[in-house]
């Protein structure tokens, strides 16, 4: 072997090693690059599933609306039957007022009764006739002043009682109408503004959903583009088991047409196959590139429908949690009225008792006035003050059995009263424990998943648009990457041939082996560069071969 021929073996060696590697590294980098786009492909998938199932969730805002609508519509029921409820309550402090005026018209009495027994005992011992009959009259008349100062001094007990029992049912009435008309206005009026905000905010996320569709449109298309210039991948791995069929057939110093000529086709062919590889790697790396443009402009819009953790659901949560919180203090004060309403009935149960005995002592009163009476006929002029006592005496017991009834009246008025109270604030009450209550329960509930919904979106599309950039990143740079190791091979191909060749005719061997390695190629493109190459080093023109391959719309990127 010639010197020359131990030069040019040294230099053909590394470079059919280099095609034989390219030939194995390009199927792992395309397959790369192939895997990373059905990566992002499959993260866009799920990216616009989230986002699809977050524009749907406007119905459940309808609902929540439709809630607060009815929740709005309970409450002020409720406030006008608390307010219907607690308008008695006026009237009680009335009937209380005259009951006190009756117990102290009749202490004065007591006072005048006793008086009475004064003079009665003034009167009978001036008597010079007849006081032996009347000795115990002025200590009757004592002793029944004694008797309804006492029954007065329960009722006083009772009464005072039942004004404290009253102002207990007038505070819980007070601070039932003071939620009612004041925090729960507010908080409703709170509750509407959030809501509107709220339905605006998932309005603006369905919106953006909706104009998703545009947008993963033209990502899905860069996909696809990207894909199919990926194709070019295996007309690349046939070229480069091509070219070293080429390398090891001029690797034989006795080849025909020989080394120089046979390596010459080589770099025709690794030439031509690094400026289709250039371009279509860039049709794939153009297509990656908008691709990740476009995930970056759906990444964008997906990060709208990502709740965050002070959105507007969260003071919209809040807003029918104030609420709630408020019906607890309605329950709190009207179990506050149930509480005095059963002591104002137990007081006026005593009262009524202690009535009944003032009735009795009235009694007493009147027949003790009628034996004085009796007593006196035939003193005469004597007996004419006695009679005066005895006169004065029966108008007292008229006067208490008048007070008594006025009083028994009142209490029933009381009694009365407060049934009618409680009966419409009962009703009140089951309104607020009922439909308003349920009506928030149902809001909060509504809000608790149409919340639990946003997150398990807005963690699903996290997760996606996680590694979409990565992803296609990671394809464009394993593309760029097998790019270069082309160029590279093309440019040892052309360090190790001349820069041209004189043409001259083909020996029958020669145009054998041209014919051979003709036919071994399958993409139309390389037999135009065979052909060129022929005609380069002839001369002239190739003959047609015995059966040429009809050509294909898109044979520079798939076989023919």
């Amino acid at each position: 072997m010639t010197r020359s021929e131990i030069a040019r073996r040294a230099g053909v060696d590394p470079l059919l090693k280099a095609v034989k590697s390219l030939t194995r590294t390009s199927e792992a980098d395309f397959l790369r690059a192939g895997t990373s786009l059905e990566s992002a492909l499959n993260r866009f998938e799920r990216l616009e599933a989230a986002a699809s199932q977050v524009a749907g969730l406007s119905d459940r805002v309808d609902e929540v609306a439709q809630a607060a609508m009815e929740l709005d519509g309970n409450m002020r029921g409720a406030i006008d039957e608390v307010a219907n409820g607690l308008g008695p309550i006026t009237e009680l402090s009335t009937i209380g007022a005259r009951l006190g005026e009756c117990l102290a018209v009749m202490s004065q009495r007591v006072r005048t009764i006793r008086v009475v027994s004064i003079n009665a005992r003034v009167v009978i011992a001036t008597m010079t006739s007849g006081a032996s009959g009347l000795a115990s009259f002025a200590d009757d008349i004592r002793d029944v002043g004694s008797e309804i100062e006492a029954v007065l001094s329960r009722v006083d007990t009772a009464l005072t009682d039942l004004r404290s029992s009253a102002e207990i049912v007038s505070t819980g009435g007070r601070r039932l109408t003071s939620v009612l008309g004041d925090k729960m206005a507010r908080s409703l009026a709170n509750l509407t503004d959030e809501l509107v905000h709220y339905e605006r905010g998932l309005g603006d996320l369905t919106r953006s959903g909706g104009g998703l569709a545009e947008r993963s449109v033209r990502l899905r298309q860069a996909v696809t583009n990207a894909v199919m210039a990926l194709q070019a991948g295996d007309a690349l791995r046939q070229r480069l088991e091509h070219c070293a069929v080429i390398i090891e057939t001029a690797q034989n110093p006795f080849s025909e047409p020989g080394p120089e000529r046979l390596l010459l086709l080589t770099r025709f062919q690794l030439d031509d196959l690094a400026v289709r590889h250039r371009d279509e790697v860039g049709k794939a790396a153009d297509a990656l590139a908008d691709a990740g443009a476009e995930a970056h402009h759906f990444l964008a819009e997906i990060g709208m429908l990502v709740p965050s953790p002070d959105g507007p659901g969260t003071a919209l949560q809040a807003a029918v949690r104030t609420i709630c919180d408020h019906l607890e203090e309605c329950r709190e004060a009207t179990d506050a009225l149930h509480t005095g309403a059963a002591a104002m009935t137990e007081r006026m149960h005593e009262m009524l008792a202690s009535m009944s005995d003032f009735a009795a002592l009235g009694e007493r009163i009147r027949y003790i006035a009628l034996n004085a009476v009796i007593a006196c006929v035939g003193l005469g002029s004597e007996g004419a003050p006695l009679t005066a006592i005895s006169r004065q005496l029966r108008e007292l017991a008229e006067e208490c059995i008048e007070r008594q009834n006025q009083m028994n009246a009142l209490i029933d008025g009381i009694e009365s009263t407060w049934t009618d109270m409680r009966g419409r604030l009962s009703l009140a009450a089951g309104t607020l424990q009922g439909d308003v209550a349920r009506s928030a329960e149902g809001i909060e509930a509504s809000l608790a998943d149409l919340q639990s919904r946003l997150d398990a979106q807005g963690r699903e599309i996290a997760r996606a648009r996680a590694g979409l950039d990565e992803d296609v990143a990671y394809g464009s740079d394993a593309l760029q990457a097998q790019l270069a190791s082309v160029e590279e091979v093309a440019a040892m191909a052309l360090r190790l041939t001349p820069e041209r060749v004189a043409p001259s005719p083909l020996s029958p061997a020669g145009a054998a082996t041209s014919a051979r390695l003709r036919a071994l190629l399958t993409i139309e493109q390389e037999r135009r560069v065979h052909d060129e190459w022929q005609r380069t080093i002839t001369g002239e023109a190739p003959p047609a071969p015995n059966a040429a391959p009809a050509p294909s719309s898109i044979d520079d990127i798939l076989f023919a």
